[in-house]
């Protein structure tokens, strides 16, 4: 029998891929850190019983999939709020400037998470994986149970799906405004 001690270790191990995963799955709405308790808790009632160490991480991806599902169930899939929006009026005063700079930033890496959890769940779980966790390609292909070129392939590919979602919504923010948007330097101006 584990000590606790190892079994701290043993979660604390899983715990960021695990909540990769819960990101992945989980309804709108729910907290990832609730999710975590669940599956923690379903760790330590019941982790003794699996046979085969190889087997622990495909089997903490289930429970947390079970998890996501149950929290579903629980509250009922309800739509994604809106993300709050920056108060432009700020960026005028020079004191706030930075602060618009980082609220910004912010938006921009919701915005991209928001892309991600769009994709399909088969692309957006590798690419959480590797973008949070940083596991290696044939680490999510063990978890996943699927062949690293298969992880390859879709991680190239949720990337791009990524990529031409930006891409879309960029078009569209220029198209309604009239233009590139001035306060995304990284847009690209067509002449």
């Amino acid at each position: 029998m584990p000590s606790h001690t190892e079994q701290d270790r043993v979660w604390e191990e899983n715990r960021r891929w695990i909540a990769a995963v819960l990101v992945a799955h989980r309804p709108p709405g729910v907290d990832v850190e609730d999710l975590l308790q669940d599956v923690a808790l379903a760790f330590v009632r019941s982790h003794l019983e699996l046979r085969d160490a190889r087997a622990l991480r495909p089997w903490l991806r289930r429970c947390a999939l079970n998890a996501a599902a149950s929290a579903a169930r629980r509250t009922g899939v309800r739509e994604k709020t809106a993300a709050t929006r920056l108060d432009w009026t700020d960026v005028a005063d020079p004191a706030n400037a930075l602060a618009a700079r980082r609220a910004g930033a912010a938006e921009r890496v919701a915005a991209t998470l928001d892309r991600v959890l769009a994709l399909p769940v088969k692309y957006a779980e590798p690419l959480l994986l590797k973008a949070v966790q940083g596991l290696s390609q044939r680490a999510i292909a063990e978890i996943l149970k699927l062949p690293v070129t298969t992880i390859e392939t879709r991680l190239v590919r949720a990337r791009r799906m990524v990529r031409d979602a930006a891409s879309a919504d960029a078009r569209t923010s220029d198209a309604t405004s009239g233009g590139p948007n001035r306060w995304n330097t990284h847009a690209k101006r067509s002449s």
